[in-house]
């Protein structure tokens, strides 16, 4: 739902592709592998 505003904001970040898929993954597992609920679709986005 909002992997292109990740990645758009991580290559903004880091002017370079490979980091920006390193840094996404990352991003993925832990959004993944967390088990809090979040409070509304703003406070997951964020």
């Amino acid at each position: 739902m909002y992997s292109d505003t990740i990645k758009r904001i991580c290559m903004v970040h880091l002017k370079n592709y490979a980091d920006t898929k390193d840094i996404f993954q990352n991003v993925f597992l832990k959004y993944v592998l967390a088990f809090d609920v979040f409070e509304s679709a703003e406070h997951e986005k964020a």
